[in-house]
């Protein structure tokens, strides 16, 4: 009962500490002007996240990524650190309004003469040693990535291109100097007890355990491949029955790769994809059909055939961009 009483205390004490709304742009705000959703889904891909609460300067680690996204207070001095710490070797992606974007174009611009490649919304330019990816910050707020996922997918691409120990999402820029979680605060014998006391609980989790059978524990396998920003979403909108949705996403990724490798533009791919198939000789032709021919309204609705139709959907475009990615080579001979 002591024990029980204790614990209880300890988890209105942690808990409390947190409530409160939290500023917009950041990776603690489930709000639509928050960024919560896109730190969940690197999260869940795989990606070592966290939030950032340091300022970024020559000192920072240089094997990070920091993502610093629409700040709602920046100096000239602190984002002159920034392109110090990045042209030494660091990699970052700016996102803000375009009054934002134009500052920190304008000191790129006066310090380096960088080449500059795209990744479909984004920009990533060599800077020195580093590179720094710029975008707009409206297209990674929750409410944007719940409509249009290509942002983030883009952000995946990037980061997957670069070296990194930890990505950190930069929230120093917005003040926020803690978490606001009370763990951080609690003092070094505080934090040994409950050490201690969670240490006290398992073990007699354990020792009430071997009296109904050794615990067999479960391990699920993680698959990871190109789409995993995309399939990080797609379980939303399945439970809503909107599987046009994830069909629409998948295909403006598809024909956004296409568009890249055969030098043309979106407009004009998405018109004569199958012409650019034939002439360029890649494979799956067949699947390339049944994707330019399916009606998306076939996939919305939580019966099974709408469902099988949406996963052998997904299969064909995933045919089609192997075949592309096989061919890459060739088209950009």
């Amino acid at each position: 009962m002591i024990l029980a009483s204790i614990l209880l205390a300890l988890n209105v004490f942690l808990g409390g500490s947190g409530e409160g709304s939290q500023p917009e742009w950041t990776s603690l705000s489930s709000g639509e002007n928050g960024t919560s959703l896109l730190y969940d889904c690197l999260k869940e891909m795989g990606f070592k996240v966290f939030p950032g609460y340091s300022k970024i300067s020559m000192s920072s680690g240089i094997h990070d990524v920091h993502i610093v996204i629409h700040p709602s207070s920046v100096t000239g001095e602190e984002l002159q650190s920034m392109l110090d710490w990045v042209g030494r070797g660091g990699r970052m992606i700016y996102m803000d309004d375009e009054a934002g974007i134009a500052s920190i174009e304008a000191l790129i611009l006066e310090e380096f003469f960088p080449s500059r490649r795209s990744y479909g919304n984004l920009i990533v330019a060599e800077c020195g040693l580093g590179q720094i990816a710029l975008g707009r910050a409206e297209l990674v707020s929750n409410i944007n990535l719940m409509n249009n996922s290509s942002a983030g997918q883009s952000i995946a691409s990037i980061l997957n291109s670069w070296e990194k120990t930890g990505i950190y999402f930069s929230e120093y820029y917005h003040r926020i100097y803690d978490s606001g979680n009370a763990w951080r605060t609690l003092p070094s014998s505080l934090k040994a007890l409950v050490y201690q006391l969670a240490l006290l609980a398992a073990l007699i989790v354990w020792h009430l355990g071997k009296r109904f059978g050794k615990p067999v524990p479960l391990y699920e396998e993680i698959e990871r491949d190109e789409n995993e920003f995309l399939k990080a979403l797609a379980n939303l909108y399945r439970k809503a029955g909107m599987g046009s949705i994830i069909f629409e996403s998948f295909h403006s990724v598809f024909i956004a790769n296409c568009a890249r490798a055969f030098h043309v533009d979106e407009a004009y791919a998405r018109e004569n994809l199958a012409l650019l198939w034939v002439q360029n000789n890649l494979e799956n032709t067949d699947a390339l059909q049944r994707i330019l021919s399916v009606s998306p309204e076939k996939f919305n609705g939580s019966a099974f055939f709408a469902r099988r139709r949406l996963a052998s959907a997904l299969a064909d475009i995933s045919k089609c961009e192997s075949a592309l990615a096989g061919a890459s080579r060739s088209l950009y001979a």
